[in-house]
């Protein structure tokens, strides 16, 4: 006849060369849903931990911390550990059993490197420096343009030869904060260039 019976043995044995052709994709198709699976619920043990009872301090606490530790493990992942030295931006500068600094008039400069919390950590904030921390927010200086060198970046730094804080190499002149040319906003009109500090980890 024109088609076969579907109990014949030529039947059967098509059926299951048609099975195993598609096996592979099948295969291929349950490890996504599985994926899928697992990243939802993922998801929905981050949503469950962010439930902090209203008013727990403690908690909410706790989760930022957990928080800072989860951005610094993935970003971490991701980076050399040498290449947290390049990065500069504004930092917290804390003082543990004694200062952090060890000159009150530049503390951006004089902060000890084991000072500077972990880069994206939860003293790695503006709101959490002063209050938790027991910092100073560092935002920068001003180098005065008229007092670079051509060819010289006025922001440039290095470490002092004890590692202990920075000498600047660049501007032989500069504003830094709390002073009237020390801010980002003021800095232009002085004839500066704003610049911020290393936020390295030397451990």
């Amino acid at each position: 006849e024109a088609h076969l019976l579907l109990t014949s043995p030529l039947a059967l044995a098509a059926s299951w060369f048609a099975m195993s052709a598609l096996r592979p994709a099948v295969a291929i198709f349950a490890l996504f849903i599985a994926g899928a699976s697992s990243q939802n619920d993922d998801m929905e043990a981050i949503a469950a931990d962010d439930a902090c009872l209203a008013g727990d301090e403690q908690c909410e606490l706790s989760l930022r911390q957990l928080r800072g530790e989860q951005t610094l493990a993935a970003v971490g992942a991701h980076t050399e550990p040498t290449q947290w030295e390049a990065m500069k931006g504004e930092f917290c500068c804390q003082n543990s059993q004694g200062l952090g600094y060890t000159n009150a008039a530049d503390k951006g400069a004089t902060c000890y490197p084991d000072a500077k919390p972990m880069v994206y950590g939860y003293c790695d904030s503006m709101d959490t420096c002063g209050s938790d921390c027991n910092g100073t927010w560092i935002t920068g200086f001003c180098a005065f343009l008229n007092t670079t060198d051509n060819g010289t970046d006025a922001c440039a730094m290095e470490l002092n030869a004890k590692e202990t804080g920075y000498v600047y190499t660049g501007a032989h002149a500069r504003a830094v904060q709390g002073s009237q040319c020390g801010s980002e906003a003021t800095c232009g009109g002085c004839d500066g260039k704003w610049c911020h500090y290393p936020k390295e980890l030397l451990r």
